[in-house]
């Protein structure tokens, strides 16, 4: 019955083309994932909410990949009366899985070259010193091609910041680490306030430019040397601090904050400044890297839940409590977050 200005940037759709009409009699195509839509129809049928990555097209027929979560909403009887879809534009993150699935593909036929390269150094015994360096050319190519494929997969597309799956291989063996040796260790995990409002008001574009420029100041706040830190995912981003306990990593999330917060940008005459929410924990003798991170996100919650912009602080019995350096701010630009939605009729 509804969608908002960035599910009709997305899909091409004015409000009155869309009202009453099936998604996929507007966005499924020919290579839309048929065993996909079958899946979500059987979720919902079941009564419970599901998220999918699909591929979809705009009203120009332009192909787009949508992760989408949908859910129903009940009326007093328990039955069904619409679905309330959320989508996320996620063409870039496609993008370069294609490109490492490329890369991986050039890795493999450079081996393939490779060997046939030794078996031509073997053969050719009169021109030896010649296949031998033709040889070391062909290994230090994929040497480089190797150490090019291992930047895809650990490094965030957009931000070039360090991914998720990289963060979690080695926090996970920092807090051995630290547990083993009984050294301190502390984790940062923060997000940027009402991210889906600037997305919604100012565009995707905008938003990334948001992201980009939080990331630099990440860059420019950590130690290099032994501060462990990435995009986990959307707005949100996680910092393990070794050898930092729970005063250390106060001092350092406000630094972040304070920095972030001088944050201004441009767009197209409005400025937006830019805040952030953090929780903090520090590492305790029972703990493993989920707990660790879950502690961390509840107080990020707590944060979030106290007016935004400021630091909450997880206790040891895994609760949030206060930090010393919490702080507040009105932030001028937006008031609060709103979703990219659309509602469907059944």
């Amino acid at each position: 019955e509804w969608a908002n200005a960035s599910m009709l940037r997305l899909t091409g759709y004015s409000l009155e083309e869309m009202r009453g009409k099936k998604p996929k009699d507007l966005l499924h195509g020919p290579d839309t994932d048929k065993e996909v839509s079958a899946r979500i129809r059987q979720t919902l049928a079941e009564g419970r909410p599901v998220t999918e990555e699909v591929l979809n097209y705009n009203r120009q027929g332009e192909k787009y990949w949508a992760r989408i979560s949908i859910s129903a909403q009940y009326d007093d009887d328990g039955k069904p009366t619409r679905y309330m879809s959320i989508q996320q534009d996620i063409n870039k993150q496609k993008s370069a899985e294609e490109m490492l699935l490329k890369r991986t593909q050039e890795l493999e036929q450079m081996n393939f070259l490779l060997d046939r390269q030794r078996e031509m150094a073997e053969a050719i015994a009169n021109d030896h010193q010649e296949a031998r360096k033709r040889l070391e050319a062909e290994v230090n190519r994929r040497q480089i091609l190797e150490a090019d494929l291992r930047h895809l997969a650990m490094t965030d597309s957009l931000t070039n910041l360090p991914n998720r799956q990289f963060f979690m291989r080695r926090t996970a063996q920092e807090v051995s680490r630290a547990l083993r040796f009984g050294r301190p260790l502390s984790l940062v995990i923060f997000d940027i306030d009402h991210f889906k409002r600037i997305n919604d008001d100012f565009g995707h574009l905008m938003g990334d430019k948001v992201l980009e420029a939080v990331a630099a100041i990440i860059r420019e706040t950590v130690r290099e040397s032994s501060d462990i830190h990435c995009r986990w995912g959307g707005e949100e981003f996680c910092i393990a601090s070794p050898e930092t306990d729970m005063d250390g990593i106060k001092s350092f999330a406000e630094r972040l904050r304070h920095n972030i917060r001088t944050l201004t940008i441009d767009a197209d005459g409005t400025m937006i400044r830019v805040t952030c929410s953090f929780g903090i924990a520090k590492l305790l003798p029972n703990d493993s890297f989920s707990s660790l991170m879950k502690r961390a996100d509840d107080a990020l919650y707590s944060a979030k839940h106290k007016g935004r912009d400021r630091i909450e602080t997880a206790d040891a019995t895994h609760k949030s409590a206060p930090a010393v350096t919490a702080t507040t701010a009105t932030n001028e630009t937006f008031g609060s977050a709103t979703e990219l939605a659309g509602e469907h009729p059944l």
